[in-house]
């Protein structure tokens, strides 16, 4: 899959770890309510200077600022949450995420121009 980072502050800040390979699996709460699949980030990405809130919706990266966690969002969060920030978005099939039923390695990286 492609994706693209916004230019927000969190973002640039995701994008200066990058490359990671990490765990991603299943939102531990909410089930069809957290369409999502999350790892969490150590350490938390800084949230200094950024609005915090939002309902991201398929195909949005976002990062949970209270708890940490990175998701990919394969559906519609059903509400706005106060700590959500997206972070972008990717390309492709988001039920490739909805497939996952376990623990599963993703790896995110700058693409070559």
């Amino acid at each position: 899959m492609t994706g693209r980072l916004n230019s927000t502050v969190m973002a640039r800040h995701l994008a200066d770890r990058l490359p990671m390979t990490v765990d991603f699996g299943n939102h531990g709460i909410g089930g069809d309510d957290f369409p999502t699949k999350v790892h969490k980030i150590d350490p938390p990405l800084p949230s200094e200077g950024t609005d915090l809130g939002g309902k991201p919706g398929v195909g949005e990266i976002a990062h949970y600022v209270p708890n940490g966690s990175l998701g990919f969002y394969y559906g519609q969060l059903a509400s706005y949450w106060p700590g959500v920030v997206s972070l972008g978005t990717f390309d492709g099939d988001p039920d490739v995420f909805a497939r996952q039923n376990g623990p599963f390695l993703v790896t995110i990286e700058v693409a070559e121009e």
